[in-house]
């Protein structure tokens, strides 16, 4: 713990990235004091500490970049408890189209800064990577710049690496693949650029009845992901409860819910 702690406090710092171990004698000076241990542990786990070190370390570089000092983020964090898959697959397109939606860019693959780049990015290298395979398993030998180009395809294919597979055990949205997640990001994007609603691909619709989303307020959710909601994504229900047992008759964005989980969904 106190080596965790020290690493994310660290003045250690790498220019080519992370951080030196911290020494023997500055973990010493924490885990000899056991009531400073509990409090360290508390803010590990605490995500308004969390929250408070990145925007510290974001706003000093930032600052450090343009020359400037003073306050950078405009206000505190928000946090919203995210209740099941569909809550998370549909936070998840309204980051990463979040460049689209700014009109910044006009695709996915050209939101830079987004883990849906870094998915389009690794799936289109480990296509090509396939397709080299498949050469050499005609026959045929490969040119210097073939070989070139299938090394940086191994590089680029490791681009996702830092992200949970979706696909994978681990993964909160699991049946949905890296390439059906980007077409579904993409299809969502086109929407919001033409500002009309078209059909959604048939291959991915049966995915999101599966979760009881509704395709027609999909886009709509996308769009206003960050105003609808505020303290919980979830069923009606679930919010609903949430709310009674705090005291709350309600949470904002209970009606948006009761909209997109409708069930009954069918193709446009």
């Amino acid at each position: 713990m106190a080596e965790r702690w020290l690493r994310v406090v660290s003045t250690h710092g790498n220019p080519k990235g992370g951080t030196k171990p911290p020494s023997d004698e500055e973990i010493l000076t924490i885990t000899r004091h056991p009531e400073r241990v509990e409090v360290l542990r508390k803010r590990l786990s605490s995500i308004s500490c969390y929250m408070g070190k990145l925007n510290e370390y974001i706003s000093r570089r930032a600052n450090r970049e343009e020359g400037l000092t003073g306050r950078f983020w405009e206000g505190r964090f928000k946090s919203t408890r995210l209740g099941d898959a569909a809550a998370i697959l549909a936070c998840m397109v309204y980051i990463d189209l979040n460049p689209v939606r700014a009109k910044m860019v006009e695709r996915i693959q050209d939101s830079d800064y987004t883990s849906g780049q870094d998915r389009y990015v690794a799936e289109l290298a480990k296509k090509r990577i396939k397709e080299y395979r498949r050469c050499r398993r005609a026959g045929e030998i490969l040119t210097e710049r073939q070989g070139v180009l299938l090394g940086a395809a191994r590089k680029r294919a490791k681009r996702a690496n830092w992200l949970v597979a979706l696909s994978g055990e681990d993964s909160p949205v699991r049946g949905i693949s890296s390439s059906t997640y980007l077409e579904l990001a993409d299809w969502t994007g086109r929407q919001v650029r033409k500002g009309k609603r078209g059909a959604i691909p048939g291959h991915i619709l049966p995915i999101l009845q599966d979760l009881d989303i509704n395709t027609d307020r999909l886009v709509k959710t996308v769009e206003k992901y960050g105003s609808l909601f505020h303290r919980l994504v979830a069923r009606a229900e679930e919010m609903t409860n949430a709310a009674r047992a705090q005291g709350r008759q309600w949470f904002h964005g209970v009606r948006a819910c009761r909209e997109l989980y409708a069930v009954g969904v069918q193709a446009t």
